[in-house]
C-alpha cells in the first residue's frame, strides 16, 4: 500500500497529543480509568468516521506503567503500521500530583515509535519521535531522537527512559535493567502487584470510583495517624541507609519519594476498601481470602517492598544483624496491619453503602480481628461532621430516610452547610428530605 492513512496517522500525530497536552488533566482522568480502551476505540472509530478510512480497530490496545511514583506512562498501540512514518505505538506520559482521593494531571508528553527506512540500507528501522506544540497550536511539530532496531512495546518504554533521562535511544541496552526494576518493583514502586484472584486492575477500579470523593481534611488526619508509626519506621531505616553510605546522599529525595508513595497507597487504598466493602467482617472462616481483604494486601503490597529492600540493604552491608532485622521486619508487618485496618474502619464507617448505627458493632469486631488495638485511631474520633455525612447519605436510604431526618433535625445548625447543596440533589426525595429538614432546623430558632 503506498497511500498514507488519514485516520491511522491523524490518530497518532494529531488526535492523541491535541488531548493529551492541551486538555492534559481531562486525558489522563479519561486514560486512568479501567475502560481506557473503550475511549480509545470511540476515538479511533470517531476518527475513521471522518476521514472514511475505517480501519477496524482490531489491534488497538493500552497498558498502564508507573515509571515513578508521579509519573505515568500509557503505551497505546495501534493497529499494524502499513507505510512510513504510520506508528506502532504512542506513549503518553502525565506528571500528576497527588492529594488523598485525588489525582491530577499537570503535564504531559507524546512519543511514538514510528515505521521508517534506513536510506542507505533499505532497511527497515523504527524510530523514536516526540510530538511537541507547534506554531499556531493546534499544530504539531516533530522531534526526532533516532532509530532503535526493535519494535516491541519493551524497547520502546526503554527508549523513551532514555530521553527523558537526557540518554540517546542507542543507549537503551544500558539503562533497560533500571527500566525493567522500576517496572517490576525492585526499587519499591511496583507496576504490577499479582495475588491469586486479585490484580492491580481491581484497586484501578475503586481508585476510580471513589477518586474526588468528599473526604473532610479531619478525617484525612485520621488516615494519616493510623499509618504514621509505619511511616516513622520506613523513614528511620531509608535514613539509615543514606548514613551506611548504601544511596548516595542525592537519592535522600528519592528515598523519601518510596516511602511517602508506598504510605500513601496503602492508606488511600484502605480507606477506599473501607467505602466499598464497608459490611466485610473478619470473624468469617478464612477472612483473607475474602476480596475486600486481597485488595486491601495489593494496596499494602509496596510498603512491604519498600521495608524488604531497606531491611535487606542493610543487612547485605552488614550494618544490620539479621536478628535484628527479623525483629523489625516483624514489627513492620505488625504496623502495615494496623495501618491497614486503620484505614479501613475509617473508610467503612463513611461508607455511602451502610447505614451509621449498623456499623459501630461490626467495626468494632474488625478492629478487634486486625489488630486494630495498637493503632491511634478509635471510634471515638471521628469528627462530628462525619457522622453528618453518614446520615446523610442514609437518606438516600428509604428505609432509613425517616429516621436520618430526625436526626439530622436533632443535630441542628452544624447540619446546615452540609445539607444545602442538597436542594439541588438529582434525587427529588433527597431534594424534599432535606427541605424538610432545613425547615424543621429553622422553626426550632423560632
Amino acid at each position: 500500500m503506498n497511500t498514507l492513512r488519514k485516520q491511522h496517522y491523524n490518530f497518532a500525530y494529531f488526535t492523541l497529543p491535541l488531548f493529551a497536552l492541551s486538555n492534559t488533566n481531562d486525558t489522563f482522568k479519561k486514560l486512568n480509568r479501567n475502560d481506557r480502551l473503550v475511549y480509545l476505540k470511540t476515538i479511533w472509530n470517531g476518527l475513521g468516521n471522518k476521514t472514511n478510512d475505517h480501519i477496524p480497530d482490531q489491534g488497538l490496545n493500552c497498558s498502564k506503567i508507573n515509571l515513578e511514583y508521579d509519573i505515568v506512562l500509557f503505551v497505546i498501540q495501534l493497529p499494524k503500521p502499513e507505510i512510513q512514518p504510520e506508528a506502532f505505538f504512542v506513549g503518553l506520559i502525565f506528571w500528576v500530583e497527588t492529594g488523598f482521593l485525588v489525582t491530577k494531571a499537570t503535564k504531559a508528553k507524546c512519543f511514538t515509535l514510528e515505521l521508517s527506512c534506513d536510506v542507505k540500507t533499505n532497511r527497515e528501522v523504527y524510530v523514536i519521535g516526540e510530538s511537541v506544540p507547534g506554531q499556531p497550536f493546534p499544530s504539531f511539530d516533530h522531534k526526532n531522537y533516532g532509530s532503535i532496531n526493535s519494535k516491541d512495546k519493551k524497547s520502546f518504554i526503554f527508549a523513551i527512559q532514555a530521553v527523558l533521562s537526557g540518554k540517546k535511544v542507542s543507549d537503551i541496552g544500558v539503562i533497560s535493567s533500571n527500566v525493567e526494576n522500576k517496572i517490576h518493583g525492585k526499587d519499591g514502586v511496583p507496576k504490577e502487584v499479582r495475588l491469586p484472584g486479585i490484580t492491580e486492575d481491581e484497586l484501578e477500579k475503586l481508585w476510580s470510583k471513589w477518586t474526588n470523593y468528599p473526604v473532610e481534611s479531619q478525617i484525612q488526619q485520621l488516615c494519616h495517624e493510623a499509618v504514621k508509626p509505619l511511616e516513622d519506621l520506613l523513614q528511620d531505616l531509608g535514613q539509615r541507609c543514606l548514613q551506611a553510605n548504601i544511596y548516595p546522599t542525592q537519592q535522600a529525595g528519592k528515598i523519601g519519594e518510596w516511602s511517602g508513595y508506598a504510605i500513601a497507597r496503602l492508606s488511600r487504598g484502605s480507606f477506599m476498601v473501607g467505602l466499598e466493602y464497608p459490611d466485610f467482617r473478619t470473624d468469617r472462616t478464612n477472612f483473607k481470602k475474602e476480596k475486600a481483604y486481597q485488595l486491601m494486601e495489593v494496596a499494602s503490597k509496596t510498603s512491604e517492598d519498600v521495608l524488604k529492600l531497606f531491611l535487606s540493604q542493610l543487612v547485605e552491608q552488614g550494618k544490620l544483624p539479621m536478628l535484628e532485622a527479623g525483629r523489625i521486619a516483624e514489627n513492620g508487618g505488625k504496623l502495615i496491619l494496623n495501618g491497614m485496618a486503620g484505614c479501613f474502619f475509617i473508610g467503612a464507617k463513611l461508607s455511602p453503602h451502610k447505614q451509621f448505627g449498623l456499623l459501630n458493632k461490626d467495626l468494632g469486631r474488625q478492629q478487634e480481628h486486625l489488630g486494630q488495638q495498637h493503632s491511634r485511631v478509635s471510634p471515638e474520633q471521628l469528627p462530628p461532621e462525619a457522622e453528618i455525612m453518614i446520615m446523610i447519605e442514609c437518606l438516600r436510604d428509604i428505609k432509613s430516610r425517616p429516621s436520618a431526618i430526625q436526626d439530622l433535625i436533632a443535630v441542628g445548625d452544624r447540619a446546615i452547610p452540609i445539607l444545602q447543596p442538597l436542594l439541588r440533589d438529582i434525587n427529588p426525595d433527597v431534594r424534599l428530605a432535606a427541605l424538610k429538614i432545613l425547615s424543621e432546623i429553622e422553626k426550632s430558632k423560632l
